[in-house]
């Protein structure tokens, strides 16, 4: 997978990062020497992925006493997503009610 396509397909950066740049470079790293992938066969981001195990425990202590250490609330709401890239259209999935 290519750089490109990571920054196409990776989801808004956890606040722990400084910027979505940070996110992308480090998601790039991990595809190519992770076990575990942070995207799958399809280029699809896995919300389970754990990006905390690179974490330092001073990065991880910094970013608790600022309130951006909040991995499982960014898992969850990942999950809750509408699929497909930053900046797509939510997928509608149910009617609208129309009046």
């Amino acid at each position: 997978m290519d750089r490109r396509t990571i920054l196409l397909m990776a989801p808004p950066a956890p606040d722990c990062f400084e910027s979505r740049s940070q996110w992308v470079t480090y998601l790039d790293s991990a595809q190519a020497a992770a076990k575990v992938k942070p995207f799958d066969s399809k280029g699809r981001y896995r919300p389970a992925f754990g990006f905390c195990s690179d974490c330092s425990a001073k990065h991880a202590h910094d970013m608790h006493k600022l309130g951006k250490c909040r991995p499982h609330q960014y898992q969850q709401n990942l999950l809750h997503a509408p699929a497909g890239p930053p900046g797509a259209p939510p997928v509608v999935t149910e009617p609208t009610a129309t009046s």
